[in-house]
């Protein structure tokens, strides 16, 4: 009788975490995320909120807003960036996967000083390519590069970020981006379904 138990305490534990890592897609994750500009003595900081849909085994749509907001030298400056895609995943083993996406990028900078205000925005697309890897029975780790391409400007970006499964439901990430001219940290908790 004891060792039915534990059995079917292992198999649960294992299910769950196999549970965690396949709906994994399916979500909505909300963050905190700072900025370090190269050439600007600006930090800004602010939020962002993410969503995703495993349409089938391997199709994926994706949804990301971000807004950075600082003031810089008395401009109160805001940052928007709304990313939109599709991509595809690769199931490389059972604790492997692989990914890439393809996204319409919107960026938007506004300014305000003194009652004025001006904004620019651009248009663009984006590439982004990874793999994601549990390395434990809640952790997961991620590599990953993005390349975003507007009018304006071209953007390469990689990215080292981790992930803890509390339960099927519910995880926690760290994520660190290295960008042509900006460095990103984000922290987020995310909801599966």
């Amino acid at each position: 009788m004891k060792k039915s138990i534990a059995a079917i305490a292992l198999a649960t534990l294992f299910s769950a975490n196999t549970i965690a890592a396949q709906n994994d897609w399916n979500f909505v994750d909300l963050g905190y995320t700072s900025a370090n500009y190269e050439d600007l003595d600006s930090n800004p900081d602010g939020f962002s909120i993410k969503g995703s849909y495993l349409v089938n085994d391997n199709i994926i749509l994706t949804a990301d807003f971000q807004r950075l907001s600082d003031d810089l030298y008395g401009v109160d400056v805001d940052l928007d960036q709304l990313s939109v895609g599709a991509g595809y995943r690769f199931v490389l083993n059972d604790k492997t996967e692989a990914y890439a996406i393809l996204s319409y990028e919107r960026i938007e900078a506004k300014a305000q000083y003194m009652g004025y205000s001006d904004d620019e925005d651009d248009n663009g697309y984006g590439l982004t390519a990874g793999i994601r890897q549990m390395v434990g029975e809640n952790v997961e780790l991620k590599v990953e590069a993005g390349y975003v391409n507007t009018s304006d400007d071209r953007e390469m970006s990689y990215t080292l970020g981790g992930r803890y499964y509390i339960n099927d439901q519910w995880s926690v990430a760290f994520d660190y981006a290295l960008a042509s001219e900006r460095n990103l940290t984000s922290f987020s908790a995310r909801y599966q379904f």
